[in-house]
């Protein structure tokens, strides 16, 4: 597993990750609500405002945390 940060080219990556765990875990409607989230804090914080850190295995993005 290897550890970086982000690119702007993850987002859309991100997104999907934060959707399908978090439907999985608490339902549709919820997943949707937290990607949306996150999709919100990339494209709308100012980038010195915020980092985001990816976790990637065989070159998908299998985590993420936003700081």
């Amino acid at each position: 597993m290897k550890f970086s940060a982000y690119n702007l080219s993850d987002i859309k990556e991100i997104k999907q990750l934060y959707i399908n765990t978090f439907s999985d875990s608490e339902g549709q409607s919820e997943g949707v609500l937290i990607g949306e989230l996150g999709d919100g804090l990339m494209t709308k914080t100012p980038v010195n405002d915020f980092y985001v850190f990816v976790a990637t295995e065989k070159k998908e993005i299998v985590g993420s945390i936003i700081f």
